[in-house]
C-alpha cells in the first residue's frame, strides 16, 4: 500500500507508540489474510486509525516485510515487534526531516533552548499548521511532554543529534554556560557596532552617546544617544535570530511605551563568522509600530518574539 508522503496530511498520525506496537504484533502473527479483515480486527481491538494503518502497511511493504496482492496480505519476513517499533519510529522521523516544509517549521525556524542535558522547543514558535507533528513525535516517544507550559523537550541525545544536529552526547553545564557566554559576546559586539554608528553620526556635533547597559541592565535600553538636533533618544540593540527575529522583554516593552518616539530598536545583522555587518532596521516608537504590524508571538514567559 504505497501512499503519497509528499502530502503532509498522510504524516499526521494519531496513534501512540504502544498502539503501533500492538498493531505490529498482530500483523506479525498472520501468514496470509484479507486486508479488510486485518483493518477490521485492528481498529476493533487497538483503536488504531485507518490512516495510521495505511502508514504501517506502507512501511512494511516498502521494507519488504510483506506483499499485497489485490486484497490479500502475505507476510514475507517475520519481525521482532519490540525491535521493529524502533525502526518504525526512526523511519517516521526521517520522513519528517526529509520534508523541507515540516523540518523547517519544527527544527530550523523554531526557537529552542538548551538547559543542562535537555533541549526545550517552544511550541508557540512553530506555525499552527505544523504543530500537530510535535504531538505525533510525542506519541511516538521521539519527544516528551514538558512541565514547562508551551514547550516540548528532547532528552534522548541520539534523537537530538538527528533533529537539531547536536553532538551525540549529553550537554554538560559547562556546554550550556558556554552557549550563554556566546550570546553575551554577540550582544556585546552588536552594542559596540551601534556605538560606533552613533559616534560617527554625532561627530560633527557636541553630543556623545553613552553605553548605559554596562552599568544598569534593567533600564530597558542599552544606549543613550541623540539625534543631530540634540533630541535625546534611547536605543535598545537587538541581535537578529535567523536574520529576521528578536526577543523583546516585558520590561523593554513597558519602557518603550513610556518613552514613545524617543525609544528606538536597532536590529543588527550578523555574518556567518559571527560578526555584525549592518543595522538592518531601526524601529522608532516600537511599542506602537510592532503591535500595529502584528508580527509577533507572545512567549509563555510574557516576552515577545518579534519578526521584522
Amino acid at each position: 500500500m504505497i501512499i503519497d508522503l509528499d502530502k503532509i496530511e498522510n504524516l499526521k498520525l494519531k496513534s501512540s507508540r504502544d498502539t503501533f506496537l500492538r498493531s505490529l504484533t498482530f500483523i506479525n502473527l498472520i501468514d496470509k489474510r484479507n486486508i479488510s479483515n486485518i483493518y477490521y480486527e485492528l481498529t476493533r481491538t487497538t483503536n488504531v486509525k485507518d490512516k495510521d494503518l495505511n502508514f504501517v502497511f506502507h512501511f512494511l511493504q516498502t521494507h519488504n516485510y510483506l506483499t499485497i496482492d489485490g486484497e490479500m496480505v502475505h507476510m514475507e519476513n517475520q519481525l521482532n515487534p519490540d525491535e521493529f517499533i524502533i525502526d518504525f519510529c526512526r523511519y517516521y522521523l526521517s520522513l519528517i526531516q526529509s520534508n523541507k516544509e515540516i523540518n523547517n517549521a519544527l527544527f530550523v525556524t523554531s526557537d529552542f533552548t538548551i538547559e543542562k542535558d535537555k533541549i526545550f522547543i517552544s511550541v508557540e514558535s512553530v506555525s499552527l499548521v505544523y504543530r500537530p507533528f510535535l504531538l505525533v513525535l510525542q506519541k511516538l516517544e521521539l519527544m516528551e511532554t514538558c512541565d514547562r507550559k508551551g514547550f516540548v523537550v528532547v532528552s534522548n541525545y541520539s534523537i537530538a543529534k538527528k533533529i537539531l544536529e547536536r553532538p551525540l552526547r549529553k550537554l554538560s553545564q559547562k556546554d550550556f554556560d558556554d552557549e550563554i557566554e556566546q550570546r553575551k559576546i554577540r550582544g556585546n559586539k552588536a552594542e559596540l557596532f551601534v556605538m560606533n554608528f552613533e559616534e560617527n553620526k554625532l561627530k560633527e556635533t557636541n553630543y556623545t552617546p553613552r553605553r548605559v547597559s554596562q552599568d544598569n541592565v534593567g533600564l530597558g535600553y542599552d544606549i543613550e544617544s541623540y539625534e543631530t538636533d540634540g533630541t535625546n533618544i534611547f536605543i535598545e540593540v537587538k541581535s537578529l535570530k535567523k536574520s529576521e527575529m528578536f526577543y523583546w522583554s516585558k520590561n523593554e516593552i513597558e519602557v518603550s511605551k513610556r518613552l514613545g518616539r524617543h525609544y528606538l530598536i536597532y536590529t543588527i545583522l550578523f555574518n556567518k563568522e559571527g560578526e555584525p555587518i549592518k543595522i538592518k532596521e531601526v524601529i522608532t516608537d516600537p511599542y506602537n509600530e510592532i503591535f500595529k504590524m502584528g508580527k509577533f508571538t507572545k512567549e509563555p514567559s510574557g516576552d515577545f518574539l518579534v519578526t521584522i
